[in-house]
């Protein structure tokens, strides 16, 4: 194969000038903000020798393009993101990569836009930035690129049809986004309607401005490199500290109660699942809460389904309270069982629930939950991992940075709990006049004559 011998970037930007900073030195983390408006969050940590995780926001999304141009907002950091970079093809830059460990995604969401999760070593932090630069200022258009990942799509959507699990997501999806056009599982017809140039135009638009990101980077780095670094490839980014904010679609799940079945595939299992919608003020004690009944449903339901009835190997329940476009939450209770089963475990499942919103949780249930959660914390804090989420969370929700300075301190929304509290919650977030059931089964036998 050929070898690529020519740099990323022949040129190096200017650096770009500090225009303040600020230390949390119980947490060790360092904010800088550049004078073009962008925002860089240093949390240096030894967890790892060789290990950076970094990513960054801003807010708009696909939010702020038409209706008609959301299937375009949607892929464009796929299409982009196979299309090389700068004067690199994508076949140059796999090549140029070649023994590097760098991965960066980028993202477009409804709200927001960035890097949802990006990583390197210590040798290649500087080749990662210089990616992240190229990728705000010379992103390319390739329409060799882009044929090749339609093909892509287009065997995947032929496929999907004899995947049941996933036709059932679409329509649950589709059903919880209120039917709205932005919602629409992908089809033929969407793929057909996308156009290159559009793609590449929203992309630039929504990273145009580099003064309205934020960069959190989390790792094994030395501060003072790192500012060097983000000052040359962040600080000189295009931008001026103008935020710029999202609309809210007012895209909201169906209210009241609502049942709706699936019949897909032939092989003999069913999945259930219940869902509870509603308004919800976004805090930090509001989303720690949430989770600490999350894991008490978790036990109690799977003690009913799995080790009383046996009927499903596991249950999932999984939710969050959040803060974007608007204050929601959303809990979800599913689990796979044999058809036969379905309508006598989801029984089951609706009466635990209600037993946990009259009676609250046994102590020994509030044991195991806070004993979970802080043996949790303890590992939690050791890891980059935790600590690159936190940093999203304190800055992309706002909740106290102050929370994360040992963990003790964050354990605490879990100590206090008792049996009341998780009645109390139970009864805020599962409201059977709200729920929405979904059940995916098999498709009815087709005899022959």
């Amino acid at each position: 194969d050929e070898v690529i011998t020519k740099p990323l970037m022949a040129t190096l930007p200017m650096p770009g000038k500090i225009a303040g900073q600020k230390n949390y030195n119980t947490t060790n983390v360092t904010e800088i903000t550049f004078a073009n408006g962008a925002r860089v969050v240093l949390k240096p940590t030894d967890f790892k020798n060789d290990e950076i995780l970094f990513n960054a926001f801003s807010f708009g999304g696909s939010s702020l393009v038409p209706e008609a141009d959301d299937p375009n907002a949607d892929f464009a950091s796929s299409i982009i993101g196979q299309s090389g970079v700068g004067d690199f093809t994508q076949t140059e830059l796999n090549k140029y990569l070649a023994g590097r460990q760098i991965f960066m995604n980028f993202y477009i969401s409804e709200v927001s836009e960035g890097i949802g999760f990006g990583t390197c070593t210590k040798a290649d932090l500087e080749t990662a930035m210089q990616m992240l630069h190229l990728y705000f200022t010379q992103p390319r258009k390739d329409e060799q690129a882009f044929q090749t990942w339609l093909t892509q799509q287009r065997a995947a959507l032929e496929n999907k049809g004899n995947r049941p699990e996933s036709v059932f997501q679409d329509s649950v999806s589709y059903i919880l986004g209120g039917y709205n056009k932005r919602r629409k599982p992908t089809t033929l017809e969407t793929l057909n309607s996308l156009s290159l140039d559009r793609i590449h135009q929203i992309f630039k638009e929504r990273f145009a401005n580099g003064g309205d990101f934020t960069f959190l980077f989390t790792g094994s780095f030395d501060p003072e490199e790192m500012k060097k670094l983000t000052a040359t490839y962040i600080g000189s980014l295009p931008g001026k500290p103008q935020v710029e904010k999202f609309v809210d679609l007012k895209i909201l799940p169906p209210t009241g109660n609502l049942e709706k079945s699936v019949a897909k595939g032939i092989e003999p299992k069913s999945t259930v699942r219940l869902v509870f919608t509603g308004d919800a003020m976004y805090n930090q004690q509001n989303a720690l809460e949430m989770e600490a009944m999350i894991s008490l449903l978790q036990i109690k339901l799977r003690e009913a389904i799995r080790e009383d009835k046996g009927g499903t190997y596991g249950v999932s329940v999984f939710g969050s309270v959040s803060k974007y476009p608007a204050g929601r939450y959303m809990l979800n209770v599913s689990f796979n069982c044999a058809p036969e089963r379905a309508a006598e475990l989801e029984k089951v499942a609706i009466e635990t629930l209600e037993k946990v919103k009259r009676e609250g949780a046994e102590e020994k249930d509030i044991v195991k939950v806070k004993e979970m959660r802080r043996r949790g914390l303890e590992t939690d804090f050791k890891e980059n991992n935790f600590w690159s989420g936190t940093l999203q969370r304190v800055y992309f929700n706002g909740v106290p940075m102050a929370d994360y300075e040992s963990a003790e301190k964050l354990y605490t929304y879990h100590d206090k709990l008792a049996s009341d509290d998780f009645k109390r919650l139970a009864n805020q977030y599962v409201d059977m006049k709200n729920m929405l059931k979904f059940t995916m089964l098999p498709e009815p036998k087709v005899e022959k004559p």
